[in-house]
C-alpha cells in the first residue's frame, strides 16, 4: 500500500501515536482520584469535563483548520497535552475543581490534535486509498489504548502516579518532534469531491449523530468506571481490560472493516 510508504503519513501517524500514548495513560486517572479520597461522583465530573469541552470545541476546531491549517492545531494539541500532564504531576494536593479544569484542558488538546491528525491523513491519501489509510492510521491509535494503561500502570506502581504523569508528558513532546518537520499539502489542489449543501448534511446526520451519542455515552461510562470496579474488587492488573478492548477493536478493523461495504451501513451498525 503506497500510503504506508509516504513520509508525511508516517510523520502524522507517529506524532498521533505518541500524543495518544499520553492521552490513554489518563484512563487510569479515576484510580488516582480514588486514591486521593475522591468518590464516584467526583470521578464522573472530573472525567466528564473532558467530553464536555471536546463536544463544544471539535466543531469550532474543524472550522478553524480550513482557515489556519492542520499542522498548527496538531502541534498545539501535543504541547497542551504535555503541559497538562506536567501539571497533574506537579500538583500535590487533591482539588476536584482543579482536576476538572485540567481534564477540560485535556479535552481541548484532544479536540485540536484528533481533528487535525485525522484530517491530515485524508489530505495526504489519494481518494482511492482514503478509507484504507484511515483504517491503518486508526490501528496505530487503537494500539495506544492498550499500551498507555499498561505502561502507565507499571509506572504508577513503581514511581507513583505523579511521577508517572511527568513521564507521560514526554511522550507528547516526542510526538511534537515528529509533527514539526511536516509539510501540509496544498489544499487548493486536492480533489475532495462534491458535497451536498450544509443544510442537507445536517438533516442526514441527525440519526447517525444520535446513535453515536448513545453508544459514546455507554463507552465512556465503561472506560471510566470499569477500572475503578476492578481496583475495588482486586481484579488486577487493570490494563488487562484495555488490552482486551484493544485486541477486539484492532481485529474488527483489520478483518471486518469491509463488512459495511458488503452488508450495508445500517445492518452493520
Amino acid at each position: 500500500m503506497e500510503i504506508l510508504k509516504d513520509r508525511s503519513f508516517q510523520l502524522v501517524t507517529a506524532g498521533n501515536f505518541f500524543f495518544h500514548l499520553t492521552f490513554t495513560t489518563f484512563f487510569l486517572l479515576p484510580l488516582y482520584v480514588q486514591s486521593l479520597g475522591g468518590d464516584e461522583a467526583e470521578i464522573g465530573i472530573i472525567m466528564g469535563s473532558f467530553g464536555l469541552t471536546s463536544m463544544f470545541l471539535i466543531p469550532l476546531v474543524g472550522n478553524l483548520l480550513d482557515r489556519y491549517g492542520r499542522k498548527p492545531f496538531l502541534m498545539l494539541g501535543c504541547v497542551l497535552m504535555a503541559a497538562v500532564s506536567l501539571a497533574f504531576g506537579l500538583i500535590r494536593d487533591y482539588d476536584p475543581i482543579l482536576f476538572g479544569a485540567l481534564r477540560a484542558l485535556q479535552g481541548a488538546s484532544f479536540s485540536c490534535a484528533f481533528i487535525a491528525a485525522n484530517t491530515l491523513i485524508v489530505d495526504f491519501a489519494q481518494p482511492s486509498e482514503r478509507a484504507r489509510a484511515i483504517g491503518y492510521f486508526g490501528v496505530f491509535t487503537l494500539v495506544t489504548h492498550a499500551l498507555g494503561p499498561m505502561i502507565g500502570e507499571v509506572l504508577h506502581g513503581v514511581i507513583g502516579y505523579r511521577f508517572g504523569f511527568l513521564v507521560s508528558a514526554g511522550w507528547s513532546l516526542l510526538g511534537l518532534l515528529f509533527v514539526f518537520p511536516l509539510r501540509e499539502p496544498d489544499r487548493m489542489e486536492m480533489s475532495l469531491g462534491v458535497y451536498p449543501p450544509r443544510e442537507s448534511i445536517g438533516m442526514r446526520l441527525r440519526t447517525p449523530l444520535a446513535t453515536a451519542l448513545l453508544t459514546g455515552a455507554s463507552f465512556v461510562a465503561v472506560v471510566i468506571f470499569v477500572p475503578v470496579l476492578m481496583e475495588n474488587r482486586g481484579l488486577l492488573p487493570v490494563s488487562t481490560f484495555f488490552i482486551g478492548y484493544t485486541a477486539a477493536a484492532v481485529a474488527m478493523r483489520l478483518f471486518c472493516g469491509g463488512l459495511s461495504d458488503r452488508w450495508g451501513r445500517r445492518p452493520t451498525i
